[in-house]
């Protein structure tokens, strides 16, 4: 199937998750709408890349969740205020 998309879409990128997106291709920004327990793993590595993030509701699951999102936006100095 992912074939079939290439030749129907042409140069555009596929991937089958986001983490190869995020290696594959220098990103502006991403928009994160995924199930919320998903939120933080994606937010921390596009964090990461050094990538800004902006988040659906709520940011993470836990408290400690966010914790860690913020921590990473402060370290990789992507937070905007």
């Amino acid at each position: 199937m992912l074939a079939a998309q290439k030749e129907r879409y042409g140069d555009n990128i596929f991937v089958t998750d986001d983490y190869h997106l995020l290696l594959q291709q220098a990103l502006d920004a991403v928009f994160i709408c995924t199930p919320d327990f998903l939120h933080e793993e994606q937010a921390v590595a596009a964090l990461e890349m050094g990538t800004a993030v902006y988040l659906e509701k709520p940011i993470a699951i836990t408290t400690a969740g966010c914790d860690r999102i913020l921590a990473t936006a402060h370290r990789t100095q992507t937070c905007q205020h």
